[in-house]
Order: C-alpha cells, then sequence, then structure tokens
C-alpha cells in the first residue's frame, strides 16, 4: 500500500512502514529519508484526520520512546491532506502492527528528537526549497517530482511523468519539426491555443511561431507560445530540466528497497554508498544501523518474513 503525503509518501511492506520526505518537507524530514520502521518497534499510532482547513497526521510512537515534537519536523510523522486516504493508511497500518510479535532489541546509539519549535529559518528554507520545485505553464503544472498534465476535453484524462524522464524546450516550429517526427506526436499531444488537439507534425505555415517542447516517457507535448508568454515558458522549461538533472543525479525515497538491498553485505561489509540514508539494514542473519558515514555496532534480530 502507497499514500501520498503533503511531506511525501507512506509505504506499507511485509515487514515495515517506510516514511518517505521529498523536497517539499522540512529539511530535518528530508536528511532522515527514508524513515523505515518495523511493524513490531511501533508502540502506539498517534493519528489525527485531515479536514477541510487543516491537515491531519499519522506519527509512530516507538517502544523506545521520543520526545514528541511539531509534525512538521517530527521525522516520524506524516502530515495527511485526503480523508479518505489517511483513514484506509491508518486502518491497514493498525492491522500491520497489531499482527506481529515484539521482541526487544539491543539498545541503539541512535538520537532522540529533541523537543523544540520549528525556527523562521526553517520555514524560510522550506519554502525555498518547495517554490523552485513548483512550476506551471497552460495546462501542464510541475510539482516535487512530477510533471502533470490536466485532464483534457472529452475522455482524455489527466497524465503523470517522474520529472526525472522528462526534457523541455523552447524553440520555432521549424526546428522542432526538423527533430520531432509526426509518429512522436500523439493524438491530443500536439495543441494550438483554443483550438484542441491537431494530430500531426506542425504545419507549414506555422514554422516561424514558438513552441514549448515537453518530451516524456510516452508522448511529446507541443504548446505554442504567444507574446510575452515567452519569457514564461522558457522558465518553467529550465525549471523541467533543472529538476530533472538533480532528481536523476540524487537516489529518491522511492529507491530504498533498492538501497536497502545494496546495503546488505557480506562479513566483513563494505561501506554502502554515501547515498545511503542511516537506519536499520539487513546484514547476513541480523539488521546493523548505519550512521550514514559508517557501520555501528548496533545490531537488531531481523524481521521475520
Amino acid at each position: 500500500m502507497q499514500t501520498k503525503t503533503a511531506d511525501g509518501l507512506v509505504r506499507l511492506t511485509d515487514t515495515a512502514v517506510i516514511m518517505e520526505y521529498g523536497p517539499q518537507a522540512m529539511p530535518v524530514k528530508g536528511e532522515a529519508s527514508p524513515r523505515v520502521v518495523l511493524y513490531e518497534n511501533i508502540l502506539e499510532i498517534d493519528y489525527q484526520a485531515p479536514k477541510v482547513f487543516s491537515q491531519g497526521h499519522l506519527r509512530l510512537i516507538l517502544r523506545k520512546g521520543q520526545t514528541k515534537v511539531d509534525p512538521m519536523i517530527d521525522t516520524y510523522a506524516s502530515r495527511l491532506t485526503d480523508k479518505k486516504e489517511a483513514a484506509a493508511l491508518y486502518e491497514a497500518l493498525g492491522q500491520k502492527v497489531a499482527g506481529v510479535e515484539y521482541v526487544a532489541p539491543p539498545p541503539s546509539n541512535e538520537p532522540e528528537q529533541v523537543d523544540r519549535k520549528i525556527s523562521a529559518a526553517e520555514v524560510s528554507h522550506a519554502f525555498k526549497n518547495v517554490l523552485p520545485a513548483s512550476a506551471t505553464f497552460q495546462d501542464l503544472s510541475m510539482v516535487g517530482r512530477e510533471l502533470q498534465k490536466q485532464a483534457g476535453r472529452g475522455l482524455l484524462p489527466p497524465k503523470v511523468w517522474p520529472v526525472a524522464d522528462c526534457e523541455a524546450q523552447v524553440d520555432t516550429g521549424a526546428a522542432i519539426s526538423a527533430r520531432v517526427t509526426a509518429t512522436r506526436v500523439v493524438a491530443g499531444a500536439l495543441t494550438f491555443g483554443s483550438t484542441g488537439a491537431l494530430v500531426g507534425a506542425i504545419a507549414k505555415k506555422d514554422r516561424t511561431k514558438v513552441y514549448l517542447q515537453v518530451t516524456t516517457p510516452d508522448e511529446v507535448i507541443l504548446k505554442e507560445v504567444r507574446g510575452l508568454d515567452e519569457s514564461k515558458a522558457r522558465q518553467f522549461a529550465n525549471k523541467i530540466n533543472n529538476a530533472a538533472a538533480t532528481h536523476r543525479a540524487r537516489p529518491t525515497a522511492q529507491d530504498a528497497g533498492a538501497l536497502i538491498k545494496a546495503a546488505t553485505a557480506i562479513t566483513p561489509p563494505p561501506p554502502p554508498p554515501v547515498s545511503v540514508p542511516a537506519g536499520w539494514y539487513p546484514q547476513g542473519d541480523v539488521q546493523r544501523y548505519w550512521d550514514g558515514n559508517a557501520w555501528t555496532d548496533h545490531t537488531a534480530p531481523l524481521a521475520p518474513q
């Protein structure tokens, strides 16, 4: 099960809950992402359902004890926005936790969270982190790691692509026609103002006009750019390309499973790549704690399969 949250997303696996924090989360959460918590280590679930004008939250209360902090900076909490999805997540997680038996692990030197208020600098940093990653042009929007296209007229559904797999540029119709063949432009992908979808390549009479070209994994989208909108289109294209380069270079929380696998090692284990976040990872017949830079001496039993 996977649920999007205001901070990123929450995934439930057979043995653990994984809280992944994206660029829209506070920096302290991003540094701790992903949080991988075995169900047997959860003592209680602190849940508050989202309301019309306020977000809810899902907070994990661990058996080892922790200080309660604001859900904005609590690295064991995700902020919820969709009431129906939040309720389904809370119920599913409760069933997972109730279905496991707790086995006390050895003491851990993982630092406890400190009870404190959110500083103005942290709020400022969070906004600076989110705003550059958000942009819109006509019916296209880039939010965080996703490029989204609104639903079209008729029965055309909305579409979403990973921004890391997209590319954008602004050019004349003549230059674009030289690069894009008609077979790559699918029906509904080429739009011309308010006249709707056109099928095929750009007509010769339109080759002098300027277009925004966005290449996604399954189609090429062309948007006519008029007058003063050219500057906005170029800024939108730059943001897509910059975000794509950033997300391709930095492994995301969605790669947690691959990172955990990569961290599984023979004895003595080689250190994981520096991009692997701090956390518990399988190593032989136990789990060992990786502090983000080196293996520690702290181990715990493997989760039951």
